[in-house]
């Protein structure tokens, strides 16, 4: 669609005195350097110099865009006449008045000249417009030569928005001092009623090409823009209101402008009909290289502060006669739909919080909202949460796709990505900005992750604050009576200086379990805390904004700083014991290779487990009434429990459980233990194979584990048929293994004895045949450590099979029975007893 000859007419009369301020302002840039013409000549012929590189036969294609114009002027005079143009526009500009017929600079000469000076004269006026500006005023001179010869090229209704836009926000980014000629808002009123007649279809009111803000490609925010269409236009219930959130400069306000714009274009197409679009901001700052390549907040007017402010803006895109809320709210409900954005949310507080709170709720459900705000809002029907591109695959991708939409194409590897990703905290706008001089060839990733690394603290300050400003005092102002502690969580994380565990923030903070999850996924969620591989640790940024806005008085870093240190300590000390006993004894350090841990919470409760046992050990021997003791070892293991869920704490207990059953003498104490243990056990078997920490299935430890588990149902709990289970499955390792160690001839031996005990009580034949398989095998083992005494008691369980199968006679087995002088321990006992029982009865 394009405009009229009529409108074109109109919108040339526009340009024109636009141009007017323009040059204006540049004539003054420029005069204020260079004040006469040799002053103006050095610098142009200094910048020749620069663009030439005839001299070594390479025309590198940026500066050769420039070296032809730069020449051009410098034939025959053409560079004092063009610089005799700019005083007489200075001069205009400076009298506030047409004076006098002579030539200012074309239009053309302007935009070279912006480019070719663009760093220091320019550079606050262009970076306003981001990397289309140069695009954007390529397109203004081709409309704008278009409208002055009539006839010679149509323009688009695109167009004309496009260069309307621009016009706009020059209007709100230049002093209005330099629109003499025509005011600014002469200027915009003229604009204003052209945007009328654009369009022979109902005008949509909208405000949208005031924003502050250049509307760029979006990039990676497929989903949550398919959320908001869902959410405002698409469901068969449509929303009413929808927020953004997410930390600052993530690309909450971007995602809002594309969704505008293109609901802008789906309703001139016809496809939806709004009555209004219409933007409030209350954006006051933005993030930004200084001239001297300093990240700083640049700060600018808010477009509302208040309600009233609110109030005023819809007014003048509704065209209200007043500001008054309830003339805004009678024309919301005499139209047909209208989308309302209320941009920087978090930043209106206290009564004008409430105020707009209620104006929202006053609404007609046809009136929608989109807010966007540095933390959730429940004000909304629907909420989305924009993240940022730390995470390797996505910010790849991002990276990727931004140098492509730049023309650039990067080599850079995988380690320097996750470094950069890395160090930006995944911040959409902190990646962009430091993309953009590596792209401008400022820097290189390298050096962009070093100067990153290396940032000084002031610029940390900078980035910290405009990533979290408000948000960490609304989340301490709103959660802090629910959760006591608040700070100390991050106050701690901080002061430790290591990434730490669950646990070691529960045992320093003091607070409850259920509560610090909820309390550190608030934080994740804020992204303010980032959990790696089970390990907590303060973003960046966030650990900046910390210590410099939560920490507590000189003496209270003190007192946390011991209570660390202290706490520190004593697990240093239990890991360090543990390391010096696996150096003096290489079994126990072949048995903690077996258990090794997967998380360093692993690491310290397994130390402070193994420690708990010695300490057990010598503490009993000299205790009659175990009791209180017994209670004080519960309560360790529940804090070892708390912290990890490595198999060996489960292990260690029912080991240290066994010690308190040999001097427990209380019926019911002995029934608790002995349960307790039969937990222990299956709990370390099960977290094992299926608790991930199946690396031990693997190790000497498991079969171990499952022999002693056997034994403590033959021995401890009387239950010969569990043990035989375990027992079974142990020998069947050893045997598979070809395993003749110690630990395996047990196994062996007791799946034997523990056979030959259930055959007594089943009579069942299968029993014997077990035993029989093993009796052979631990008899070798036993004979190979020249273990006597279990080399005769495995001949007596080798005599009771044999004569049970009638392998062996009467006669024979009476006398192999009196050969062996043994003090038999209460179940072989019990087995061979039985066994002179069978043969004189026989």
């Amino acid at each position: 669609m394009f405009i009229s000859s009529k409108q074109c007419s109109e919108f040339d009369s526009i340009l024109k005195e636009f141009e007017v301020g323009l040059r204006s302002f540049i004539s003054e840039q420029i005069l204020q350097k260079h004040k006469d013409y040799n002053s103006f000549e050095t610098l142009i012929m200094t910048l020749k110099n620069a663009f030439d590189t005839s001299n070594i036969g390479v025309k590198p294609l940026l500066f050769q865009k420039y070296i032809g114009k730069i020449t051009k002027w410098l034939k025959d005079g053409n560079l004092k006449s063009f610089y005799e143009s700019i005083v007489f526009a200075f001069n205009c500009y400076d009298k506030k008045s047409h004076y006098q017929d002579s030539d200012v600079p074309y239009l053309s000469e302007i935009i070279d000249i912006m480019f070719l000076l663009n760093e220091p004269y320019f550079t606050e006026y262009i970076k306003r417009f981001g990397r289309e500006f140069e695009s954007t005023l390529n397109l203004y001179l081709i409309v704008r030569n278009a409208c002055s010869h009539p006839g010679s090229r149509r323009v688009s209704l695109d167009e004309a928005r496009q260069i309307i836009h621009f016009i706009f926000m020059s209007l709100s980014t230049l002093e209005e001092k330099y629109f003499w000629y025509v005011s600014g808002e002469d200027l915009k009123k003229e604009i204003t009623a052209l945007l009328t007649k654009l369009d022979s279809k109902p005008i949509l009111k909208h405000n949208l090409y005031s924003v502050s803000l250049v509307h760029e490609q979006l990039l990676m925010r497929e989903t949550e823009y398919d959320l908001m269409n869902q959410y405002l236009l698409t469901n068969r219930r449509k929303s009413s209101s929808v927020v953004l959130h997410g930390y600052g400069g993530v690309g909450k306000t971007a995602l809002a402008l594309e969704f505008c714009y293109n609901l802008l274009d789906k309703v001139n197409e016809g496809m939806y009909s709004y009555d209004f679009i219409c933007w409030a901001s209350s954006k006051s700052n933005k993030l930004a290289f200084d001239r001297s390549g300093i990240i700083k907040i640049k700060n600018f007017e808010p477009q509302y502060e208040t309600f009233n402010d609110l109030c005023e803006i819809f007014a003048s895109v509704l065209g209200c006669d007043n500001s008054k809320e309830e003339s805004i709210l009678e024309y919301f409900n005499s139209c047909s739909q209208g989308l309302i954005i209320i941009d920087n949310y978090e930043n209106i507080v206290g009564l004008e919080r409430t105020r707009l709170e209620n104006f929202i709720n006053e609404c007609p459900h046809h009136i929608q909202f989109i807010i966007t705000s540095r933390q959730e809002e429940e004000i909304a029907d629907k909420r989305i949460e924009i993240n940022g591109f730390k995470e390797i695959k996505a910010g790849s991708q991002f990276i990727g796709d931004y140098c492509k939409l730049r023309s650039y194409r990067h080599e850079f590897d995988q380690q320097e990505i996750q470094d950069f990703l890395t160090l930006s905290c995944g911040n959409t706008l902190v990646i962009t900005l430091m993309l953009d001089r590596i792209i401008d060839g400022i820097m290189s990733i390298r050096s962009s992750i070093d100067s990153m690394r290396h940032l000084p603290n002031r610029e940390i300050d900078e980035i910290a604050e405009f990533m979290y400003r408000n948000m960490f005092d609304n989340i301490i102002s709103e959660y802090e009576l629910k959760y006591n502690g608040l700070k100390d969580v991050l106050n701690i994380i901080l002061l430790h200086r290591e990434p730490m565990d669950f646990y070691s923030i529960h045992e320093l903070s003091g607070i409850d379990a259920a509560s610090l999850n909820e309390i550190l996924s608030l934080f994740i969620k804020k992204f303010i805390i980032n959990r790696i591989n089970g390990l907590y640790e303060l973003n960046e940024m966030a650990l900046k904004f910390v210590s410099l806005k939560l920490l507590p008085d000189r003496q209270g870093v003190l007192t946390l700083v011991e209570k660390i240190n202290d706490y520190r300590r004593r697990n240093d000390e239990a890991i360090e014991k543990l390391r010096l006993d696996m150096t003096r004894n290489p079994k126990l350090r072949e048995i903690m290779e077996d258990w090794q841990p997967i998380a360093n919470s692993d690491t310290l409760a397994i130390a402070q487990a193994y420690n708990l046992f010695d300490e057990s050990n010598r503490k009993l021997r000299r205790m009659k009434d175990i009791s209180g003791y017994l209670a004080e070892t519960e309560e360790e293991f529940n804090r070892l429990f708390r912290r990890s869920g490595h198999p060996y704490i489960s292990f260690q207990k029912a080991r240290i459980y066994k010690l308190f059953l040999a001097k427990a003498r209380d019926y019911s104490m002995r029934k608790y233990l002995l349960e307790q243990m039969n937990t222990s056990f299956e709990d370390a078997y099960l977290i094992i194979c299926k608790g991930g920490y199946n690396h031990v299935l693997q190790s000497p430890s498991y079969p171990a584990l499952l022999k002693l588990y056997g034994m403590y149902h033959l021995i401890d709990n009387d239950n010969v048929f569990e043990a035989i289970k375990y027992l079974e499955i142990s020998s069947d390792i050893y045997i598979a293994r070809e395993d003749q160690s110690e630990n395996a001839a047990n196994a062996f031996y007791h799946l034997a004895q523990g056979c030959c005990k259930a055959f007594i009580d089943s009579k069942d034949g299968i029993y014997l045949r077990k035993a029989s398989r093993v009796i052979e095998k631990s008899f070798i083992c036993f004979k190979n450590q020249e273990n006597q005494e279990k080399l005769q008691e495995v001949s007596l369980l080798h005599i009771f099979v044999q004569f049970y199968t009638n392998a062996a006679s009467k006669k024979a087995t009476t006398s192999s029975i009196n050969q062996q002088k043994v003090n038999l321990k209460p179940r072989m006992k019990y087995i061979i007893e039985n066994l002179k029982r069978d043969l004189y009865s026989a």
